[in-house]
């Protein structure tokens, strides 16, 4: 009586197991590619930078926003190593561009192929000759203001009757260098002749220098300058009227 039912058991067994769907094909993730050649980190590029005209080192600055800390400062013997970021967000096709500057000298953009892990050798870096601007800008209180910028207007003109509020005129430069938190500012450039500097930062009115007459291998102090408060619901022109227009 028990051979009936243990046949129905296997017969059942059986036609579920072909019932059962055929097993599908895995895909497997593909294999990582090899690494990038600019991979995540850093990497050193060191140099020296040098007067052109006699191969002495210079007391200067490098600066990136690939730097760490946005940059370094020579030494006195002009010799620098500046670490530099490698990371995968970058387009290794792309070189980093530094900027090297040093006082009373034109300023120099180089542009480094950099590798991770890998560090470069500039070696001597000369710079011709250019001038050097600096200012201080404070308070009425004579607390030092950060973020002030830089704005260059060419020639012996005088500032228009509205400069207090609007700035200065139409064909000033500005040249998004900025105050630090001493409240000063330092560039180099390098076309000479007549220049005066307007400063300003959010929340002030605008305030200027005299004329200055800027020859190449000098450098000019502008001293200080006062920016008062912007008086409440005037509305800021700070940085909106005048188009960045790069070296003067």
């Amino acid at each position: 009586m028990q051979k009936p039912a243990i046949v129905a058991l296997w017969i059942g067994t059986a036609w579920l197991a072909s019932c059962r769907a055929a097993p599908r094909a895995v895909a497997l993730a593909p294999a990582p590619s090899p690494e990038s050649p600019r991979q995540a980190g850093w990497a050193a590029v060191r140099g020296r930078l040098v007067r052109a005209s006699d191969g002495v080192g210079v007391d200067g600055t490098v600066r990136s926003e690939f730097c760490a800390a946005g940059g370094v400062k020579t030494g006195a013997d002009g010799r620098f190593r500046a670490m530099v970021s490698t990371g995968p967000l970058l387009d290794p096709a792309l070189p980093i561009p530094l900027q090297l500057s040093a006082e009373a000298c034109a300023y120099r953009i180089v542009y480094v192929d950099m590798v991770a892990g890998r560090d470069v050798d500039l070696g001597d870096i000369a710079l011709e000759p250019g001038w050097t601007l600096c200012i201080t800008a404070v308070d009425a209180t004579g607390e030092p203001i950060e973020g002030a910028e830089l704005f260059l207007e060419n020639g012996r003109g005088e500032p228009p009757a509205d400069a207090l509020h609007r700035g200065p005129p139409d064909d000033a430069v500005r040249h998004q260098v900025f105050t630090g938190p001493e409240g000063r500012l330092r560039f180099d450039a390098i076309q000479t002749g007549p220049k005066r500097a307007y400063l300003c930062a959010p929340g002030t009115l605008w305030a200027w220098s005299d004329v200055v007459e800027f020859q190449l291998g000098r450098s000019t102090d502008f001293g200080t300058l006062v920016l008062a408060p912007r008086p409440r619901g005037e509305p800021a022109l700070f940085g909106a009227a005048i188009p960045w227009r790069g070296e003067p």
